[in-house]
């Protein structure tokens, strides 16, 4: 993605497979969902391509709602 990565202190977190993935570092990028925009920090592994937004950074997001037909 062309982003600036800078060393992280978590090494490894798990996925939903109960497998682990490595963690080579992080980048902060900007987020935008239709007219929503967010400043935050991405972890970023060689073991996978894609986003996932993790279930703690969808809870400190507060309130919100999927309307995908719309988007």
């Amino acid at each position: 993605m062309g982003w600036p990565i800078y060393t992280h202190h978590t090494r490894e977190v798990s996925v939903a497979n109960n497998e682990t993935m490595t963690i080579s570092g992080a980048a902060r990028v900007l987020l935008r969902v239709g007219k929503c925009q967010i400043e935050t920090e991405i972890l970023v592994s060689p073991d996978f391509e894609g986003l996932i937004l993790g279930y703690d950074w969808l809870h400190r997001q507060g309130s919100f709602e999927w309307d995908f037909p719309r988007e």
